[in-house]
């Protein structure tokens, strides 16, 4: 019973752009709608309800729950899940990398 109920929580806290666990510094518009602070940047409006952005910041327990909440890596096609202040993400495989040959894009 503790799994599908931790798999609801992960659900209600998922970014309404990158689709995953919020990451700070997190967003809410004034219907609720979280969004990573990453992600909010340049827009104007929730692309949830096209209401504006709230100025009030989250109350203390709300963002320490949702910090403490395991999210994915940021990286496409990497499956792990990461703990609060997690190094994976500076040596993972899935990283973008420049390719050192010249004329390569």
């Amino acid at each position: 019973k503790i799994k599908p109920s931790f798999q609801e929580i992960l659900d209600i806290t998922r970014c309404a752009i990158c689709l995953e666990t919020v990451r700070p510094e997190i967003v809410q518009c004034v219907n609720g709608h979280l969004l990573c602070g990453e992600c909010r940047q340049g827009l104007k409006d929730c692309p949830t309800c096209r209401q504006p952005f709230s100025t009030a910041e989250l109350s203390l327990v709300l963002r320490q729950m949702l910090e403490a909440l395991p999210r994915r890596c940021k990286y496409t096609n990497c499956k792990i899940y990461l703990k609060h202040a997690d190094d994976h993400e500076k040596w993972c495989g899935f990283q973008p990398t420049t390719c050192k040959l010249t004329g390569c894009n």
